[in-house]
């Protein structure tokens, strides 16, 4: 909490930078003339020119300094020439520009044009963009001064990338060029820009005033909204730069003589341009007089003062308070001839203004000042210490000149070494504001006569009290404030805050002690009337009475606490003392019952509060930790702050009710607390729960202050004194319980008598409350600095880090931001050269990877019949690397996967399982490549704006695309690979069906396979005829079944009882030799001794018997020796391999399907 105020506290501090102002040599002080835009819009014409001219110099206008008058927009055609000029309009300008100028200038004025920084006007009529010398040239061949350069229309393409600035910029360098060139004086610039990209910090570098603020309206809101957002500018005025306001609207109906009167003063104060915007010939003596002020006009043309009066009083708010409806009220300004003030009444209602002189800081202290008054043109007297301006009417004002007459008067008090500043004020009670109560114990009547006193007032040195009379309120007063809003942020979280609390058991009397302190009325009820904690912030101000109340958002409805403090408004400002108490039982209703709409009990009256718990069906909250706050300001009250809790309960229907009130309490009178406990004096001290609670809190008693209550209930005789204790009295009215309380206990017996008088009454109590107060802020300060100072420097790196200000509108920058984005998101997709080039890369290795892996799925055929056997290969060439050394596929490997007959699809079904674990890391790989580049983009591009990487991510990914991509498991993607992973295996199947067809498309790879085959196996029979006949003879014993290979001249012969050397080939028992030898044009084939243990790579057709197909399937099952048994055998080894399709097949049946068996 307390980074986000330092943050704002340091951005408002350094929100104006310091740039050099253009002094070229126009624009010194502001500009007074008249423009046509409030008035006629685009309804003008060369004669209304001419006539309002001639209207200003006759009513006097010219020689007051309203020198120019201005064109606005719609003067021109709506087309460029030819050669790109802009043209007047012939029709309604049929003399030309240039004539009109020159009749103008011979009435004494200046000439102002218009034009627009974007492709056209605001009406439609061309702009400038792009055409600033060709432009600036044409208005100066016309022979206007003066140009007025508004913001419509501008480019939303990719040169908007130089922004605001830089359009201005290139019309101001414009000026500047033609000057330099011609000789003569430069064009009188000002920037319409609207305060879009903060103009009052670089306007100066290229004009002489800039619009801070959208178009003005002819009603107080308007020039209420405008008055506030400039409150916080004045520091960027100066000669030869200066916060345009806009033009006036004096005359053009909607604002009461009053509020033209107050237009015209902030205006003119303010050191705005005065451009007069209404119908010269329909003008009103009262206007004219306004606008005829030389008193006013003076201060705003002022030769030696080129600075804006500035706010030294918020008066209505606290100060610094941005609000468009309560602009600040006190202003003053230094002048050539004294000091202005500025006095704008923004209520409703009629108002007197008080201030003391030396809130501003140009008054000395120990002078009086001489006051002249502008509106009046009188001289009123002189001004000591403090002025106070009566009947202020609704949104009026008061401007007055003040002057050094030399020292105060002698003999006024405070001497002014003690109190610099402060106004004595005299008050008078009268009997309307007295008032009663049931429970008042004392009457009015009863009450002896009073000795003599002062004259009551609260800056009176014998009845002020507490810390605004010490030194220390003069010292720490803005410290006091300050920890006031940490805490109304919930800085109490990261700092351990000095304050005041105030406790005591129910009926207490603790209720009275807060109404004596802070002379507000409290809500008063049988039992617990307090249930909610109420923070009391008073201010000692020399202006009126009010009061504000908010509510301070701490805990959830649940009662956990919030991460953000929110502190809300309740209600608007109370400037009646008797509407406080309705406002705390309406805003302690609101913290109770947090489901019931604020609005809806602000609308409602206090006994149509229990309707809305039962048409809600809510429950209230018997307590609650969430604050009322109560902000207090007025000239009768001490600077400082407390917290008044709920008494705590000593019996109650729930037990968790005790619980809660304690603990509570408890929360809020740990650590840097003083405690303040009410002690009724009718009841024993010692049974008080609030006091052990205290002395639990405070074993040593050095933070804790009895305050005893109730001394008026004591009957006579009663022998309850104690010393060390301060007390109060109990249901005095507020208004008079200052005097009355000093009369009664020195009057009164016992206390009258008592020799510890010093420590009767709220005066006492404040002093000892202000005394110990002020030693813990003391003792606490070196803790508080160094805890700020750690923030601070903090949220100092903070600031650091954080981009340069946005020199152009939000918009523009956004989307020139989402072009650079785009721009360079797209040179990564497209593998741009350097660092660009990473993505693709990136990606190309992955797909690499990818196929590496697929080719390493594909089954490494070696000759030999298990891993052992491998050292007898020898080859021309090393095996291939890019085949998987654990998929290696030996004979007796293959004949798991095989037995007797497979088809070449069976063996591809066994190696592309691994493929969809391939396919996922490629993918992953690349969804998230893609995606880390997406999120160093958006960080880059959009580092300051995180709500909008959201945004971007699923706008630029067509809808969270990246997003389903990155997270596997969606059904999305799953689909996806699904449909990827489908779709490879038809084409493989497809590709698988075109290899089985009876013509190989690819004869030339069959044929290079076959001869590497061979190669291989001569190799292997060559070593093995060179082994040693120990050798031969273990080789003659080989297993029956295990495959021997041949090669192409040779015959395959099979034997049904004992193994047959294969140099000797026997004749097949079938009769047919044809069928049973491999010619030299088929391909190779395994063969085996066992009828069973045969495989054929057939691309071929087998040659069938002379005869139908009847004799394709004898010779298929016959001839060749297959059995049932061999075929189930067959059906079953394909089901294992995923090709179910084929069970309970004939042969005949998977011949037809081309599955081609034989021996």
């Amino acid at each position: 909490m307390l980074k986000s105020l330092a943050i704002a506290v340091t951005l408002i501090v350094h929100s104006v930078r310091d740039v050099q102002a253009l002094d070229n040599g126009v624009g010194r002080l502001p500009a007074l003339g008249y423009n046509t835009w409030n008035a006629y819009q685009c309804n003008i014409d060369e004669e209304l020119m001419l006539t309002t001219a001639k209207l200003m110099k006759e009513l006097g206008l010219l020689d007051v300094g309203y020198n120019y008058v201005n064109i606005d927009d719609c003067y021109s055609e709506k087309n460029r020439s030819a050669d790109g000029f802009i043209v007047e309009d012939h029709i309604r300008f049929k003399s030309g520009m240039k004539n009109l100028t020159d009749q103008i200038h011979e009435l004494g004025f200046k000439a102002g044009i218009y034009s627009d920084s974007g492709w056209f006007t605001c009406a439609g009529y061309p702009g400038s963009f792009q055409n600033e010398d060709r432009d600036i040239k044409t208005f100066s061949d016309w022979g206007f001064d003066y140009l007025k350069y508004d913001n419509c229309t501008i480019p939303y393409d990719s040169i908007i990338r130089e922004g605001i600035v830089g359009k201005y910029q290139r019309m101001a360098d414009a000026i500047a060029n033609l000057a330099k060139e011609t000789g003569n004086p430069p064009i009188l610039f000002s920037l319409c820009e609207w305060g879009w990209s903060q103009v009052w910090i670089w306007g100066k570098q290229f004009g002489q005033s800039w619009r801070t603020t959208g178009d003005i309206a002819p009603r107080w809101e308007s020039l209420a909204a405008i008055i506030n957002f400039n409150s916080f500018l004045t520091t960027s005025t100066d000669f030869y730069g200066h916060n345009d306001l806009d033009m006036l609207q004096l005359g053009n109906g909607g604002l009461t003589f009053d509020e033209s009167k107050s237009h015209f003063t902030a205006w003119a104060l303010m050191k705005s341009p005065l451009l007069i915007g209404t119908n010269m010939s329909a003008i009103t003596p009262e206007i004219l007089g306004i606008l005829k002020n030389t008193e006013i006009l003076a201060i705003n043309q002022d030769a030696v003062v080129g600075e804006s009066i500035s706010p030294f009083r918020w008066g209505v708010n606290p100060d610094w308070t941005y609000n468009e409806t309560y602009p600040a009220q006190y202003w003053s300004g230094r002048s050539e001839n004294g000091s202005v003030f500025m006095l704008l009444n923004t209520l409703n209602e009629t108002a007197s203004m008080f201030f003391n002189l030396t809130e501003s800081p140009w008054i000395r202290a120990g002078r009086q000042y001489s006051v002249r008054d502008l509106w009046a043109h009188t001289d009123n007297g002189t001004a000591v210490r403090n002025f106070t301006a009566e009947n202020v009417p609704p949104h009026g004002v008061v401007a007055l000149l003040l002057k050094d007459a030399g020292d105060e008067p002698d003999g006024l008090f405070p001497e002014c070494s003690l109190r610099l500043g402060l106004g004595v004020v005299t008050r008078t009670i009268t009997s309307s504001q007295k008032r009663s109560r049931a429970k008042d114990s004392l009457s009015f009547k009863s009450l002896p006569p009073a000795p003599h006193l002062p004259p009551y007032s609260p800056r009176s040195p014998q009845m002020s009290s507490g810390i605004s009379t010490t030194s220390y309120a003069s010292r720490r007063k803005e410290l006091l404030a300050l920890v006031n809003q940490l805490r109304a942020v919930g800085a109490q979280g990261d700092l351990d805050l000095p304050r005041i609390t105030i406790i005591g058991n129910q009926s207490a009397g603790k209720s009275s002690v807060v109404e004596a302190i802070s002379r507000i009325s409290l809500p008063r009820d049988a039992g617990t009337c307090t249930r909610c904690p109420i923070d009391c912030r008073l201010s000692s101000t020399s202006s009126g009475w009010s009061c504000r109340i908010s509510i301070r958002e701490e805990y959830d409805e649940q009662g956990k606490g919030l991460d953000e403090i929110k502190e809300i408004p309740f209600g608007g400002v109370i400037i009646d003392k008797s509407e406080v108490e309705r406002a705390l039982r309406r805003a302690q209703f609101a913290v109770l019952n947090p489901k019931i709409r604020r609005k809806a009990i602000l609308s409602s009256t206090l006994e149509q509060l229990p309707s809305l718990i039962t048409s809600t069906s809510t429950k209230t909250n018997s307590f609650s930790r969430n604050i009322v706050c109560v902000d207090l300001e007025g000239p009768d009250l001490t600077d400082f702050s407390f917290i008044d809790l709920p008494g705590l309960i000593q019996n109650a229907p729930e037990e968790e009710t005790i619980a809660l009130v304690e603990d509570l309490v408890l929360s809020h009178v740990e650590g840097n607390c003083l405690i303040l406990v009410a002690l009724p004096m009718t009841d024993d001290i010692e049974n008080q729960k609030a006091l052990r609670l205290a002395r639990q809190v405070d074993p040593t008693g050095k933070r804790t202050i009895g305050v005893m209550t109730k001394p008026d209930m004591l009957g006579p005789g009663s022998k309850k004194a104690l010393e060390l204790w301060l007390g109060v009295i109990e249901g005095l009215p507020m208004d008079t319980i200052a005097l009355l309380e000093e009369i009664f206990f020195k009057t009164t017996a016992p206390w009258s008598k008592s020799a510890h008088s010093y420590r009767f009454g709220t005066s006492n109590l404040s002093k000892a409350l202000s005394r110990h107060l002020i030693k813990i802020i003391d003792d606490s300060l070196p803790g508080i600095k160094k805890e700020t100072s750690k923030q601070l420097e903090s949220c100092r790196e903070g600031l650091r880090s954080l981009p340069t200000p946005i020199e152009e509108e939000p918009a523009t920058y956004i989307l020139n931001e989402v072009i650079a984005f785009c721009s360079e998101f797209n040179q990564f997709v497209k593998g741009g050269s350097g660092a660009n080039a990473r993505l693709i890369q990136d990606h190309r290795r992955a797909y690499e990877i990818f196929k590496l892996d697929i080719r390493k799925s594909a089954p490494n055929f070696v000759p030999y019949t298990d891993q052992e056997e491998k050292g007898l290969i020898r080859t021309v060439e090393e095996p291939d690397k890019m085949v998987s050394d654990q998929e290696r596929f030996n004979l007796t490997k293959m004949r798991r996967h095989i037995k007797m007959h497979v088809i070449c699809s069976a063996v591809d079904a066994s190696c592309h399982r691994t493929w969809p674990k391939s396919i996922d890391a490629c993918f992953n790989f690349v969804s998230q490549s893609t995606t880390n580049l997406l999120n160093e983009l958006v960080n880059q591009h959009f580092a300051w704006h995180a709500r909008l990487h959201s945004d971007i991510r699923s706008v630029f990914f067509h809808f969270y695309f990246i997003k389903l991509m990155v997270d596997m498991s969606s059904n999305f993607v799953s689909e996806l690979k699904q449909q990827f992973y489908e779709s490879c295996l038809v084409f493989l199947t497809s590709a698988l069906k075109v290899e089985e067809s009876p013509f190989t498309q690819n004869t030339h790879y069959m044929q290079t396979a076959t001869d590497k085959w061979h190669t291989r196996y001569r190799m292997l029979r060559a070593e093995k005829d060179q082994e040693s006949e120990s050798d031969s003879a273990e080789k003659q014993k080989r297993p029956r079944g295990d495959p021997i290979v041949t090669g192409r001249p040779e015959k395959i012969a099979r034997s049904t009882t004992s193994a047959t050397p294969r140099s000797q080939p026997t004749p097949s028992s079938s009769g047919s030799s044809s069928n049973l030898a491999t010619p030299p044009d088929q391909p190779f084939r395994f063969g085996g001794q066992a009828p069973t243990s045969a495989i054929v790579f057939n691309p071929e057709p087998v040659t069938p018997v002379a005869g139908d197909s009847e004799a394709v399937v004898k010779l298929s099952s016959t001839q060749r020796g297959l059995t049932q048994e061999d075929v189930n055998e067959i059906m079953s080894t394909l089901a294992k391999h995923g090709f179910t399709d084929f069970t309970g097949f004939t042969v005949d049946d998977l011949e037809k399907r081309g599955v081609h068996v034989g021996i």
